[in-house]
């Protein structure tokens, strides 16, 4: 069934009342607030999900589904598990684990960040690291300047070279790896001291013909609520850049 169908039914069979009505346009950016709002989770866990609102995800006939459908569950009993006598949610089975989670990340303060770049034919892992700090040197004028000394350590620095914002060290496994090219988080103003440190690294995979470029475990000097506002969005505008000019080479 589609969305819709879903929405209806249930309604139907909690006996609540749904009015429905079509628009011609997605609002995604804006439902997507709506719904991390009533439904309690991240606008994060939301974008992605509504997302996929633009396709058609009906299930098709597939041997696969024939094979299981003897232990599949009606929608009726599906909803029957998941609501009280009332037809209100049950709690969320995962309610007290996710309060520990919670307080962990706040403890920690680590950030992870992913993001999918084009692969460019003539590049190897070694070299989309090289091009990067040159990129980064050349887009930001002084603003920021990056530097690699003989051992492979990449210090990136501002104010003509006065303040080191962050200090990349190689990792020993991909040192020569065509396909990897790893470094650990190990200094600079912008990172906070920590064990196991954070990691930076590119790694390519031909055969989707893209790049992953992700941040493992960093942990910000700034505080939070900073951090969150000004570091947090500026990495990934430089990298949205990034990749717009790894798709130019």
């Amino acid at each position: 069934m589609t969305y819709r169908e879903l929405i209806l039914n249930t309604g139907a069979i909690l006996g609540k009342p749904v009015r429905a009505f079509n628009i011609p346009w997605h609002l995604l950016a804006l439902s997507r607030r709506w719904v991390a709002h009533f439904g309690r989770v991240p606008v994060a866990l939301v974008g992605p999900l509504q997302e996929s609102l633009r396709h058609d995800l009906r299930a098709r006939p597939n041997p696969l589904l024939e094979r299981i459908s003897c232990g599949l569950l009606s929608l009726e009993d599906s909803l029957a598990k998941a609501v009280d006598q009332d037809g209100k949610p049950l709690s969320h089975p995962r309610t007290q684990v996710q309060t520990v989670d919670a307080k962990q990340i706040r403890r920690d303060k680590r950030v992870r960040s992913v993001q999918r770049m084009p692969l460019p034919a003539v590049l190897d892992a070694q070299q989309i690291s090289q091009e990067y700090g040159r990129w980064l040197s050349r887009t930001f004028a002084n603003l920021i300047h990056a530097e690699t000394d003989a051992d492979g350590v990449v210090r990136f620095y501002t104010f003509f070279r006065r303040l080191k914002l962050l200090e990349l060290t190689p990792t020993p496994w991909t040192l020569h790896n065509k396909r990897r090219c790893a470094y650990y988080i190990s200094g600079g103003y912008l990172a906070a001291p920590v064990e196991p440190p954070g990691r930076f690294e590119f790694r390519l995979f031909p055969s989707s013909n893209c790049i992953i470029a992700s941040i493992h475990g960093f942990a910000p000097k700034l505080p939070w609520y900073i951090y969150s506002v000004t570091q947090a969005p500026l990495h990934a505008w430089v990298m949205r850049a990034f990749s717009r000019h790894l798709a130019r080479l």
